[in-house]
């Protein structure tokens, strides 16, 4: 607009859009091989304002709760960490370069009651591990697998199931694509998603330094994203490999139903891990959910049961930051984790933290405060 400096009068008034933040590459991080706290991450900076946020995650599995926990198992735990630093290599691998998959077609010892013929799956095999001779047993791979796999949610491709292979006196543990995810252009495309979204996220939570602050951004962020999906009949959550894992969140936005509870746990770990804020995956009874560590003290979050519509702005906030007792109520069971014992396969749980003995609350307008 043009103002006159003699009597104020201002003529051709126009309102300009917000330029926005226009975020770029900075600088690349990657923790030191001694390292067991810090994760990798890339620092995009706005040219504009200056502000910060991250992208770009690779977790460090010596960081990981999870890698920390199996590698104290009382007699196997050297053992365990191999095996979980085996997965993790091949999945890097594979996550940073275009490789070939072995495509092959296996009996799965099931009968289809139609046409009573032996049910036959397709394997999309990365690589292969030989387990028996580390004086391990399937399930125990199987256990471990699924530990590292909820360890680390940049590995959005990974398919949560397992194939067993026996030639002779060897036994192998196959680490299997989604099929969704077996075109390396396809996964690269879900790669930019990724940075998008948390280049999008860097737009909301600026430079906000409070971790429980941050910890609300995150949860809100998520579940403002997207609603939870259901399959055409409404009832029946959706079961394709993207509504699984972090992709689900970071493909769609405006309330898109496409993810169920794995996602939206993967992608809060995703968040968390960004900004330096301890958090695990929890799974049990068909559920998983988050923990969080705020000033020493583990809570219990659930962003997948805090999203529902009819509240406020749509989050529910009654399983957010919760002590053991709150977390539980009303769960019918469904926040009870799986057992710590590796025959489980991938019912396997690692030991979680002890429950914090207090629960925040959110007032309606956004405040947190201690539940007292």
């Amino acid at each position: 607009h043009s103002t006159c400096e003699r009597c104020g009068l201002t003529v051709n008034a126009q309102v300009l859009p917000a330029l926005g933040h226009n975020f770029q590459y900075q600088s690349g991080f990657t923790p030191a091989e001694d390292n067991t706290e810090s994760h990798g991450k890339c620092t995009y900076s706005c040219e504009r304002c200056h502000k910060k946020c991250y992208a770009d995650l690779v977790t460090n599995y010596k960081a990981a709760y999870g890698y920390q926990e199996l590698s104290k198992v009382a007699g196997k735990g050297v053992i365990y960490a191999s095996l979980y630093k085996w997965y993790y290599d091949t999945a890097l691998d594979f996550l940073n370069n275009e490789r070939e998959i072995s495509v092959w077609t296996y009996q799965t010892g099931e009968v289809d009651p139609e046409t009573h013929e032996a049910v036959e799956e397709t394997a999309f095999e990365i690589n292969r591990k030989e387990i028996k001779g580390m004086g391990l047993s399937i399930q125990e791979a199987a256990a471990v697998y699924h530990t590292f796999l909820f360890d680390c949610p940049e590995f959005f491709f990974l398919k949560s199931g397992y194939v067993q292979l026996a030639r002779g006196s060897e036994v192998f543990f196959v680490l299997e694509c989604n099929e969704e995810f077996k075109e390396y252009s396809y996964r690269q495309l879900c790669q930019k998603t990724i940075k998008e979204m948390c280049i999008e996220f860097g737009s909301v939570i600026c430079n906000e330094e409070d971790d429980l602050k941050r910890i609300k951004l995150i949860h809100d962020f998520i579940i403002n994203r997207i609603n939870y999906g259901y399959q055409a009949d409404g009832v029946t959550p959706l079961d394709n490999a993207e509504a699984h894992c972090v992709i689900g969140v970071s493909a769609y936005s405006n309330g898109a139903g496409t993810a169920v509870c794995e996602a939206y746990s993967k992608t809060f770990l995703y968040f968390t891990r960004m900004y330096e804020i301890n958090a695990i995956i929890v799974h049990g009874q068909g559920h998983a959910w988050n923990m969080v560590e705020y000033n020493g003290d583990w809570y219990g979050l659930d962003a997948t049961w805090d999203d529902q519509p009819e509240y406020n702005n749509g989050i529910y906030y009654g399983y957010f930051m919760k002590n053991e007792a709150d977390f539980k109520e009303d769960s019918n069971g469904m926040h009870e984790p799986y057992g710590s014992d590796f025959t489980l396969s991938l019912g396997y749980q690692f030991p979680i933290p002890e429950f914090a003995s207090v629960s925040y609350k959110v007032s309606i307008l956004g405040k947190i405060t201690l539940d007292n």
